[in-house]
């Protein structure tokens, strides 16, 4: 059984490394760029071998958003890229694959 001292030290470390919501936005903006990036250069250069990983990326970060509590966003943005790359239903199919995977085991 863990002492109360020894859990009031864990929730001081706990509290030092959660970052402020500030910092946490400015690393969910760079992932969400990183993700565009990467999805478009797959998708401009038609790498269909490409295409499970670029709809893996979003559905990672879709559960990743999710978990922070934004389910919200989370859905606009898989549902941007479906309305994005409404012409290329090998990539749609490959994200809702993704998407569904997720939502399966507790994600988006």
């Amino acid at each position: 059984m863990l002492t109360s001292k020894y859990l009031d030290v864990l929730r001081q470390v706990y509290a030092a490394a959660e970052p402020e919501a500030e910092t946490k936005s400015d690393y969910v903006k760079w992932c969400v760029n990183e993700v565009n990036e990467r999805v478009a250069a797959i998708i401009s250069n038609k790498d269909r071998n490409g295409y499970p990983w670029a709809a893996k990326l979003v559905a990672a970060l879709a559960v990743t958003l999710q978990k922070m509590g934004l389910p919200e966003d989370a859905r606009t943005f898989v549902d941007g890229y479906h309305k994005q790359y409404s012409r290329y239903s090998a990539f749609r199919r490959e994200l809702r694959a993704a998407t569904l995977g997720e939502k399966e085991n507790g994600g988006a």
